[in-house]
């Protein structure tokens, strides 16, 4: 990290151990015994922010490679196991399910904006084209007159 010279000894165990133990925040406070006041302190300063960054940004590339590594791994297991090697049921899907996460993470949905409806239609009219337009007109004159049969 190169933000060592402005911080303090107990925040740069902390990040050391943000970046190099996979636990939860809450066990790392408390296995490092800050309290939470403390730790809200340091979040106030940029300089810890700035290097708490650098720590997240470093964790980030980790994980990118990590990823790309296993499915490498992942891509061989498929190959062999399709050209006849023996393996297991678990190994096939656990290779399938590390390429979901590399596919996921190389693509990943986007949320598309809903396309534009296209404009609205003019009304169909409700006469067969072959009706001449008065007879058309009788008819519906006709039809308006009837009483609604209840």
């Amino acid at each position: 990290m190169r933000f060592a010279t402005q911080l303090t000894a107990d925040q740069m165990r902390f990040l050391y151990a943000v970046r190099d133990e996979p636990i939860a925040l809450e066990t790392l406070v408390q296995r490092h015994r800050i309290r939470p006041a403390r730790l809200s302190m340091w979040l106030r300063r940029p300089n810890f922010r700035k290097a708490l960054a650098s720590v997240l940004r470093e964790m980030r590339c980790r994980r990118g490679l990590e990823l790309e590594l296993a499915t490498g791994k992942a891509a061989r297991v498929l190959s062999q196991l399709a050209s006849g090697a023996k393996g297991s049921h678990l190994e096939r899907q656990s290779a399938f399910d590390i390429l979901d996460m590399y596919f996921l993470r190389v693509r990943p949905r986007r949320r598309t904006k809903p396309r534009p409806l296209p404009p609205a239609q003019p009304p169909r009219a409700l006469i067969h084209p072959e009706v001449p337009p008065g007879e058309a007109q009788e008819h519906l004159e006709a039809l308006e007159a009837r009483q609604p049969a209840d």
